[in-house]
Protein backbone atom coordinates (compact mmCIF):
# COMPACT_ATOMS: atom_id res chain seq x y z
CA UNK A 1 0.00 0.00 0.00
CA UNK A 2 2.97 2.62 0.72
CA UNK A 3 4.49 1.96 -2.83
CA UNK A 4 7.57 0.78 -0.66
CA UNK A 5 10.14 -1.76 -2.65
CA UNK A 6 11.99 -3.98 -1.03
CA UNK A 7 14.03 -7.38 -2.05
CA UNK A 8 12.00 -10.05 0.04
CA UNK A 9 15.12 -12.31 0.18
CA UNK A 10 17.48 -9.76 1.66
CA UNK A 11 15.16 -7.45 3.29
CA UNK A 12 16.79 -4.64 1.88
CA UNK A 13 15.77 -1.42 -0.51
CA UNK A 14 15.31 -2.27 -3.75
CA UNK A 15 16.52 0.34 -5.39
CA UNK A 16 19.50 1.50 -6.05
CA UNK A 17 21.23 -1.85 -5.19
CA UNK A 18 18.81 -4.37 -6.85
CA UNK A 19 18.97 -4.17 -10.75
CA UNK A 20 17.17 -8.10 -10.65
CA UNK A 21 15.86 -10.33 -8.41
CA UNK A 22 18.73 -13.21 -9.03
CA UNK A 23 21.57 -11.12 -8.08
CA UNK A 24 20.40 -10.55 -4.82
CA UNK A 25 23.93 -10.00 -2.83
CA UNK A 26 22.79 -11.85 0.01
CA UNK A 27 21.53 -14.73 -1.42
CA UNK A 28 24.89 -14.89 -3.72
CA UNK A 29 27.03 -15.03 -0.18
CA UNK A 30 24.57 -17.46 1.69
CA UNK A 31 24.62 -19.81 -1.32
CA UNK A 32 28.42 -19.63 -1.85
CA UNK A 33 28.53 -19.98 2.29
CA UNK A 34 26.78 -23.14 1.99
CA UNK A 35 28.84 -24.64 -0.33
CA UNK A 36 32.02 -23.76 1.06
CA UNK A 37 30.79 -25.27 4.61
CA UNK A 38 29.79 -28.79 2.62
CA UNK A 39 32.89 -28.63 0.72
CA UNK A 40 34.48 -28.23 4.25
CA UNK A 41 32.44 -31.47 5.56
CA UNK A 42 33.04 -33.85 2.29
CA UNK A 43 36.53 -33.43 2.47
CA UNK A 44 36.96 -34.26 5.99
CA UNK A 45 34.56 -37.30 5.85
CA UNK A 46 36.13 -38.39 2.79
CA UNK A 47 39.88 -38.07 4.36
CA UNK A 48 38.41 -40.42 7.36
CA UNK A 49 36.92 -42.60 4.77
CA UNK A 50 40.33 -43.47 2.97
CA UNK A 51 42.27 -43.38 6.18
CA UNK A 52 39.99 -46.29 7.10
CA UNK A 53 40.55 -48.21 4.18
CA UNK A 54 44.02 -47.68 4.96
CA UNK A 55 43.80 -48.91 8.03
CA UNK A 56 41.77 -52.44 6.55
CA UNK A 57 44.90 -52.61 4.14
CA UNK A 58 47.34 -52.11 7.07
CA UNK A 59 45.41 -54.75 8.95
CA UNK A 60 45.18 -57.14 6.38
CA UNK A 61 49.14 -56.87 5.65
CA UNK A 62 49.84 -57.74 9.46
CA UNK A 63 47.94 -60.69 9.50
CA UNK A 64 49.35 -61.84 6.75
CA UNK A 65 53.11 -61.08 8.09
CA UNK A 66 51.93 -62.97 11.30
CA UNK A 67 51.37 -65.97 9.47
CA UNK A 68 55.23 -66.21 9.28
CA UNK A 69 56.87 -68.55 11.93
CA UNK A 70 59.18 -66.28 13.42
CA UNK A 71 56.71 -63.21 14.27
CA UNK A 72 53.78 -64.68 16.04
CA UNK A 73 53.16 -61.77 19.03
CA UNK A 74 51.46 -59.57 16.35
CA UNK A 75 48.03 -59.37 18.45
CA UNK A 76 49.03 -55.42 19.61
CA UNK A 77 49.91 -54.22 16.18
CA UNK A 78 46.13 -56.03 14.69
CA UNK A 79 44.28 -54.35 17.69
CA UNK A 80 45.44 -50.90 16.91
CA UNK A 81 44.43 -51.12 13.41
CA UNK A 82 41.19 -52.12 14.58
CA UNK A 83 40.70 -49.65 16.95
CA UNK A 84 42.23 -47.08 13.97
CA UNK A 85 39.58 -48.63 12.11
CA UNK A 86 36.72 -48.32 14.41
CA UNK A 87 38.26 -44.49 15.17
CA UNK A 88 38.40 -43.30 11.33
CA UNK A 89 34.33 -45.24 11.09
CA UNK A 90 33.59 -42.94 13.75
CA UNK A 91 35.02 -39.14 12.65
CA UNK A 92 33.30 -39.67 9.67
CA UNK A 93 30.36 -40.00 10.31
CA UNK A 94 30.55 -37.34 13.04
CA UNK A 95 31.68 -35.09 10.23
CA UNK A 96 27.93 -35.83 8.38
CA UNK A 97 26.43 -35.85 12.03
CA UNK A 98 27.89 -31.75 12.21
CA UNK A 99 26.75 -30.72 8.62
CA UNK A 100 23.34 -31.78 9.44
CA UNK A 101 22.70 -30.81 13.17
CA UNK A 102 21.60 -27.35 13.22
CA UNK A 103 21.50 -27.21 17.08
CA UNK A 104 24.54 -24.95 17.53
CA UNK A 105 24.12 -25.99 21.96
CA UNK A 106 25.34 -29.85 21.67
CA UNK A 107 27.54 -28.52 18.69
CA UNK A 108 29.83 -27.22 20.94
CA UNK A 109 30.41 -30.28 22.63
CA UNK A 110 30.41 -32.81 19.41
CA UNK A 111 33.30 -30.49 17.85
CA UNK A 112 35.41 -30.62 20.76
CA UNK A 113 34.92 -34.46 21.09
CA UNK A 114 36.10 -35.05 17.57
CA UNK A 115 38.66 -32.76 17.70
CA UNK A 116 39.64 -34.83 20.46
CA UNK A 117 39.37 -37.80 18.97
CA UNK A 118 40.90 -36.85 15.60
CA UNK A 119 43.88 -35.27 17.52
CA UNK A 120 44.38 -39.14 19.17
CA UNK A 121 43.47 -41.50 16.03
CA UNK A 122 46.29 -38.94 14.50
CA UNK A 123 48.80 -40.28 17.18
CA UNK A 124 47.77 -43.72 16.80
Amino acid sequence: KCNHGFCWRCLKPWRPNHKDYYNCSAMVSKAAWQEKRFQDYNERCTFHHHAREFATSLRNSISSIREMPKIRNMTFVLDACKVLEQARKVLAYSCVYSYYNQDTESMDIVEQQTESLELLTNAL
